[in-house]
């Protein structure tokens, strides 16, 4: 593949300007497309000047280079180590005699260059159906993440549009064990540079682009005859939930979250948003004109509402794979343990369902709690319950209306000495 000479690199400026304006984006996108490796390196290179100005730089207490003293300095300059202090002085002084490299017209023009095209919101759309690694890559340097506009589109049209590759991908990408989480295939470009390593996905804050669009789209979707209040038939397990945006958002914070819990990273990925859609779909749920409930997933947003307390589940059940004698918390395991309960908090005492269907719900919860009782994370089951009845709130509560969904669940999972059945025995 051809490179942009040093000396032609203004001519690639003017060039992607003209062609920006003009809208011409299908040739720009194929030259972007071809050269964005060699930008990139060619941003990303440092010469032994710039190597040399930065090792003096770090550790020393030239304020003219650095925003605020690493507090990792200040530690050491109160400590009696004169060797530290000694070092710290030398940096300090040597830093304070070398001028601040300037970056060089190259590295100025394309990141001058770049910034401009990625400022341009219908370009961005256009990149992210035809040539989606573009994006991808752009967004992993540190000198375009922080263009909002830019990041919050890409991973905004990756989730509204129904053509975007995260679209197929996640539908490409379903297999999954309880022991070992996902398994991110080679061709899912998108799903394994974010999750393969979950940092990636936590360097960007993933979540909120799409977690946002989510949530607002379900609020959106108000209204007896709202599609997502027709009956359900074989939308549960058809490819038109694929092409749903809120399926979709949530399969891909299922697959976020089991990837940092399955590598133990310690971020709980904002999975609350779970929650966030669970009240929402609570809020437009209706079924005025379609009112037999005599299915399990009597409407659309009934479907839906059972993933977000399923997937929910199973990233606390991972807890019973992966907690032994070395590892005895996983930030986001912990995460959705309160997250389940206030989910089905909400769910339990609304109005929307029927007893048989709360029922139905809680008995989710309960084989959980039940296998996590087994396993030795009574720890967990009763962050669970704690979550369901309110924590800090549980003795001047009356927890009736818990009693009796309970009394209504199937007889083998109102075991005796459960966590669940011990503590639900102490409310007045």
């Amino acid at each position: 593949m051809g490179k942009v000479p040093k000396s032609k690199i203004n001519s690639w400026d003017n060039l992607s300007d003209q062609l920006l304006k003009k809208k011409k984006y299908h040739v720009l996108g194929f030259l972007l497309d071809k050269y964005i490796d060699q930008f990139l390196q060619n941003i990303n290179n440092k010469s032994i000047y710039e190597k040399i100005y930065t090792y003096f730089s770090k550790g020393s207490m030239n304020l003219s280079n650095n925003e605020f003293i690493e507090p990792e300095i200040i530690e050491r300059l109160e400590s009696n180590k004169w060797l530290d202090k000694l070092k710290i002085k030398i940096k300090t002084e040597i830093s304070q005699r070398i001028p601040n490299p300037k970056q060089s017209n190259s590295k100025e023009v394309i990141v001058r260059s770049i910034t401009r095209l990625l400022k341009s919101s219908e370009f961005i759309d256009y990149l992210t159906i035809t040539y989606p690694m573009v994006p991808v890559k752009l967004a992993s340097n540190s000198s375009f993440l922080r263009i909002d506009e830019f990041t919050d589109n890409f991973f905004k049209i990756l989730i509204a549009n129904k053509d975007s590759p995260l679209y197929r991908e996640l539908k490409d990408n379903q297999h999954c064990t309880p022991d070992t989480g996902y398994r991110i295939e080679e061709e899912n470009f998108i799903l394994k540079h974010y999750f393969s390593d979950s940092k990636q996905a936590v360097k960007v804050k993933i979540w909120q682009p799409i977690g946002n669009y989510v949530r607002k789209y379900i609020k959106e979707q108000e209204g007896e005859i709202n599609f997502y209040n027709t009956y359900c038939d074989d939308f549960s397990f058809s490819d038109e939930r694929w092409e749903c945006p809120i399926f979709t958002g949530i399969q891909f914070f299922d697959l976020m979250v089991k990837s940092a819990i399955y590598q133990k990273t310690d971020e709980h990925m904002w999975l609350n948003y779970y929650a966030y859609f669970s009240d929402e779909i609570l809020k437009n749920i209706d079924r005025s004109v379609n009112n037999k409930i005599d299915s399990e997933y009597p409407l659309k947003f009934d479907y839906l509402l059972y993933e977000l307390i399923s997937n929910c589940s199973e990233w606390v059940d991972a807890a019973n794979y992966l907690y032994n004698d070395k590892v005895k918390s996983i930030v986001a395991i912990e995460s959705a343990s309160e997250c389940l309960g206030t989910m089905i908090n909400k769910l339990l005492v609304s109005d929307k369902f029927d007893e048989n269907k709360k029922a139905y719900y809680l008995e989710i919860v309960l084989r959980l709690m039940r296998d996590l009782d087994s396993k030795g994370n009574e720890r967990l089951s009763t962050e669970i319950f704690n979550s369901i009845v309110g924590i800090g709130m549980f003795s001047s509560r009356n927890l009736a209306w818990l009693k009796d969904v309970y009394q209504n669940v199937d007889h083998v999972l109102r075991l005796s000495g459960s966590t669940f059945d011990t503590e639900i025995k102490k409310a007045p």
